[in-house]
């Protein structure tokens, strides 16, 4: 190896680091400055109040089949009374989701530079927060981010842990990988409707390859296959799925809404167009294609991904799969207007599997991309280059990471920060009264940041009754009302 590339090796590993850091770094100082929402206060109070599984099951009743999530609504910070708990929950997400993807990625593929994987599951992870339609969703409304990006971490899991179980040798450990791989999915199916559509695709597959490969790895698949099979029977039978979805279909609507198919595909198309011609993703593409070389998949992977009309047929059905996704959300929510950005988030994970996992592979096979990743002193230029173009570009307006250093920089997160921490003040100053009627009065939220509030939130003269009474509830005082309402409460409605 010669000194220049020696030298480009070098700083190539600090450009990356720096920008992996940097990204990740102004993420966790968008968690410092997150505080909980209306509807994180009241999807957590009912555990506080009257245990977790009595939480679980009125929610299955009465809203919806997401058994897991409604579990996680028990059991994070806020059901404890730990507000300031609260900002863990956005760097566990980011953590969570980060090593969830190296496991799969570390599972999948064999490679003598194992540490390029672990920053290959970052830079995919940067991308994502750095493009997601919604941070808020993603990350900072605890209770959405466990509808959003909690299910792509466990499935990432529980597909690895599956690939480890088929093809271990040893008793005790394929008994721990089986144990694994079914707790992971059964938490999977029960986090979003969304995510019917994936798992019922993997566990066809898994179903299939298996048959495929050999009697003994059938047997091995059915049980986890019938458990699969129950979680989603079990979700699709809760009361509350049926409830919700009357809820949002108007007087005399249908079920198979053409109107809301329709706008699917064109949201749909929308966003894909959005994230494939995006500067920071199709660089951090390029960056992904050359360091293919030496990467290795772990396992005998089906003939599907060799043959390139397969993998790109597989890669037009994979598309597909993310607009079915979609369908999970604009067939029932028929009232609802406007772009729904927050299932998107997960929609583009999907994308991004496509366009940095299974794109390379279809590639690699063209000489020249063979050449540039197998020429250490091309590769190392191209990575010099490509990296200053990355950071050029996450520096720039127009991505979460920027917008949070501009919101930061403005003085946004402070004045919001001043903001909530004067509504909590008074909320306990309230609490704290003998007062046979205890009244916090809270100002109006100034200017809140984009990149990490999003509401629902007390409006003015309790014009969403609902979230006055999540503030009471959670916080156990009579009334919440803002700076200059003209309305009181008058009678208290039970949420």
């Amino acid at each position: 190896m010669s000194r220049i590339v020696k030298i480009l090796s070098v700083l190539n590993l600090g450009l990356i680091s720096f920008l992996l850091v940097w990204c990740i770094g102004w993420l966790f100082v968008g968690a410092y400055y997150s505080f909980p929402n209306a509807e994180d206060l009241s999807l957590t109070y009912v555990s506080r109040e009257s245990g977790v599984w009595y939480s679980i099951k009125s929610l299955l009743i009465s809203y919806d089949g997401r058994y897991f999530t409604n579990f996680l609504h028990a059991i994070n910070p806020l059901a404890f009374d730990w507000v300031a708990g609260y900002k863990l929950m956005p760097v566990i997400g980011i953590l969570f989701f980060i090593s969830s993807l190296w496991f799969f990625f570390f599972t999948i593929f064999k490679t003598p530079y194992k540490l390029n994987l672990l920053l290959f599951s970052i830079l995919f992870s940067v991308v994502h927060f750095a493009l997601a339609p919604s941070l808020p969703h993603d990350l900072y409304w605890m209770v959405s981010s466990f509808v959003y990006l909690y299910p792509w971490a466990f499935t990432f899991l529980w597909v690895g842990a599956y690939l480890r179980y088929i093809h271990c040798d040893v008793y005790l450990f394929k008994i721990l990988w089986f144990l694994f791989t079914v707790i992971a999915m059964i938490c999977c199916i029960g986090m979003n409707e969304m995510f019917l559509v994936t798992n019922v695709v993997l566990i066809l597959s898994i179903l299939y390859l298996s048959q495929k490969a050999s009697r003994q790895k059938l047997i091995d698949t059915i049980p986890i296959v019938i458990i699969g099979v129950a979680c989603i029977v079990f979700f699709i039978t809760s009361p509350g799925i049926s409830l919700r979805m009357a809820s949002n279909i108007p007087d005399g609507g249908s079920l198979y809404n053409f109107k809301g198919i329709v706008q699917s595909i064109i949201d749909y198309k929308l966003t894909s167009i959005n994230f494939f011609f995006n500067g920071i993703a199709f660089f951090s593409f390029l960056l992904v294609l050359i360091h293919t070389s030496g990467i290795q998949f772990r396992y005998n992977m089906p003939e599907v991904f060799w043959r390139t009309r397969y993998s790109i047929s597989l890669l037009f059905f994979l598309l597909i799969i993310a607009c079915l996704m979609t369908m999970a959300y604009y067939l029932p929510m028929q009232i609802d207007s406007g772009y729904p950005d927050r299932i998107f988030n997960s929609v583009v994970i999907l994308q991004q599997l496509i366009f940095f996992v299974l794109t390379p592979v279809i590639l690699f096979k063209l000489d020249i991309i063979n050449k540039i990743s197998s020429s250490i002193s091309i590769r190392q230029t191209l990575t010099f280059f490509l990296l200053l173009l990355l950071m050029v570009l996450i520096l720039k307006p127009g991505n979460n990471i920027s917008e949070i250093y501009k919101e930061y920089c403005s003085g946004i997160f402070d004045k919001y920060n001043r903001n909530m921490n004067q509504r909590y003040s008074a909320i306990m100053e309230a609490r704290g009264k003998d007062d046979c009627w205890r009244i916090a009065v809270l100002d109006s939220l100034e200017i809140p940041p984009r990149t990490i509030y999003y509401g629902p939130d007390i409006v003015t003269n309790r014009k969403v009754d609902y979230w006055n009474a999540s503030y009471e509830v959670y916080f156990k005082i009579d009334e919440v009302r803002l700076q200059g309402d003209t309305v009181q409460k008058c009678c208290f409605k039970s949420i």
